[in-house]
């Protein structure tokens, strides 16, 4: 699973079960590092993989394409993504492929067949996925080549479900 949104996920499900750290947590895949001069990250880093790729990211690489002015929100870009507009295809390309290559990486290791794309930025895969495939087949790694990605969905109750399970999974670790 990757959650893409306001942050950056990833959920592993191995032998038909959620992978996760002892402690009970994981997917804390958008603090990556990508690259050590990039954008102050939420976490303190630097160029952690979300600042390349979350909402706030999105909206920079749409502002310095000439294709949003300084009022715009992610809200109006996932409209307008929704609506086909062409002028967004080649930020959120860029965009995809950075996230295909980071995505790769982990389907190399774990040989994941199949991704599952989630979060309040699902909508916005039709332009990411151009980059993101691209990445995914120039990975030197064959695992990559063949990935099938479904797109699904999103409603913010999710969250709370995911938050719900991993309590009731590891009781006393997130108190």
């Amino acid at each position: 699973m990757l959650g893409i949104g306001d942050g950056v996920g990833l959920g592993a499900v191995l032998h038909r079960r959620v992978h996760r750290s002892p402690s009970g947590l994981s997917g804390e895949f958008g603090h990556t590092p990508i690259n050590a001069s990039g954008p102050r990250c939420g976490c303190g880093a630097r160029g952690c993989l979300e600042t390349f790729t979350n909402d706030t990211a999105i909206l920079r690489a749409a502002r310095d394409a000439g294709v949003a002015d300084a009022g715009a929100t992610i809200d109006d870009l996932r409209r307008r993504a929704a609506d086909g507009d062409p002028a967004l295809a080649e930020p959120l390309a860029e965009i995809g492929t950075i996230l295909g290559r980071a995505v790769a990486g982990i389907v190399n290791v774990l040989g994941t067949p199949t991704i599952a794309v989630i979060g309040e930025n699902h909508c916005l895969w039709p332009g990411l996925a151009p980059g993101f495939m691209e990445a995914m087949r120039a990975s030197p790694v064959t695992a990559a080549h063949g990935v099938s990605v479904i797109v699904r969905p999103w409603h913010d109750s999710q969250h709370a479900r995911g938050a719900a399970s991993l309590a009731f999974a590891h009781p006393g670790t997130l108190a």
